[in-house]
């Protein structure tokens, strides 16, 4: 897939959507820890490892499924799929937030991956909508309101049109708690990056628990440190081959005090590998701003999609409209690529100039902005997506 310059995302429908909890499908083969089977009202809070719930998915009184409701909401039908990737385990910086704070999350995928493979995070809010976000961590906002919170994540593949194929899914229950009323002071292990893979990292909320006898840490590739004091610098080992793809490392600290059990804390830190000659682009891509349509209403805009020499050429297919309101809710339709643009030009190996035409009916007041994404493939069948912002609005 290739997301040119200036453009919003890759995925279709995998990418516009809300929320959700199911249980890991990957298989027998895949690996899946003992806490894993703990019902949520069992489930353990503590520091050094989220407890992940799997259950069958809840039913309301009309004998919906929460994978129904949210694959309606995501305008999405979703079918398993088999695959050799699955979904290893959930890690949390800590397994609860305080009110309004934040918690990060971070997945660790295993078994060969497909290339079309898209990770998503989707959780339920208390307001009764839902959050997405794309990527393998999610920095998770707390609601206002204490509790227990599941917030899911999904490999998934489009297969066109609104099916989504699942191929695994694992579900961390998060702790919401009110540190105000309980005048909690939470722990943390703050990482200062201090070069592109040296870290600096402080144990830090541990001032009124009493004397720290030693600290041991795991730094996520291997080496185990052992200090007197809060802090370690550590250099992480980063190989040319990797390519440009950041590596996750999920570090963890014990505090062993001098009484009282000992304290535990987690945290993520991102080491970008030395970087490959950049390839040349595929798809070069040029958006004009929108100007408004003075006899009919909407706006319109100028797109040109130019495929440089020595690119493969590209064969255009469809383009998906998303909507997004202020309050963040997509909705996404598709059309084939000619109804959707009015080609002025046909360029060579597939580009060309078009308008882009925002009808009245979608820039209502209550729509933040709309993004077009243009899907395609070249000679050899790969995926190519391009993307733009064909209006946008100031809030009111």
């Amino acid at each position: 897939m290739v997301l040119a310059a200036g453009g919003v995302f890759a995925g279709s429908l995998l990418l516009a959507g809300l929320e959700a909890t199911r249980t890991d499908n990957a298989g027998p083969e895949s690996p899946v820890r003992p806490d894993a089977l703990v019902p949520p009202e069992r489930a353990v809070s503590g520091l050094e490892t989220p407890a992940l719930a799997a259950r069958p998915p809840p039913v309301d009184e009309e004998g919906t499924t929460e994978d129904a409701r949210l694959a309606s909401a995501l305008g999405e039908i979703w079918e398993p799929l088999a695959s050799t990737a699955f979904i290893e385990q959930l890690d949390t910086d800590r397994p609860w937030a305080c009110a309004g704070g934040a918690v990060s999350v971070v997945a660790k995928v295993g078994g060969p991956r497909e290339p079309d493979l898209v990770e998503r995070w989707v959780w339920p809010t208390p307001e009764g909508r839902a959050g997405l976000q794309p990527g393998s961590g999610l920095d998770w906002r707390a609601p206002a309101v204490p509790g227990r919170y599941p917030v899911r994540f999904q490999l998934c593949r489009d297969l066109g049109g609104r099916r989504v194929g699942v191929v695994a899914e694992r579900t961390v229950l998060l702790e919401v708690r009110d540190c105000e009323a309980e005048a909690e002071s939470p722990l943390r292990l703050g990482a200062r990056q201090d070069g592109p893979a040296t870290f600096t990292f402080e144990v830090q909320g541990l001032e009124e628990a009493g004397p720290v006898r030693a600290y041991t840490w795991d730094l996520g590739d291997g080496t185990t440190e052992e200090t007197e004091g809060p802090i370690l610098e550590h250099t992480y080992a980063v190989e040319p081959a990797d390519g440009a793809v950041p590596r996750r490392f999920t570090v963890r600290v014990r505090a062993q005090m001098e009484s009282g059990a000992p304290r535990s804390i987690t945290t993520f830190v991102g080491v970008r590998p030395l970087a490959l000659p950049e390839a040349p682009p595929r798809v070069a891509l040029k958006v004009s701003r929108w100007q408004p349509l003075v006899e009919t209403g909407g706006w319109r805009s100028e797109v040109s999609v130019l495929i440089p020499d020595g690119a493969e050429a590209v064969t255009w297919a469809e383009v998906e409209r998303i909507l997004v309101g202020w309050d963040d809710q997509r909705r996404a339709t598709r059309m084939p690529w000619e109804r959707a643009l009015t080609v002025q030009e046909t360029l060579e190996r597939g580009g060309f100039r078009a308008a882009v035409v925002v009808g009245p009916d979608e820039a209502t007041p209550d729509i933040k902005q709309v993004l077009d994404v243009l899907h395609g493939r070249d000679a050899r069948g790969n995926d190519v997506v391009v993307s733009w912002a064909s209006f946008k609005q100031e809030q009111p």
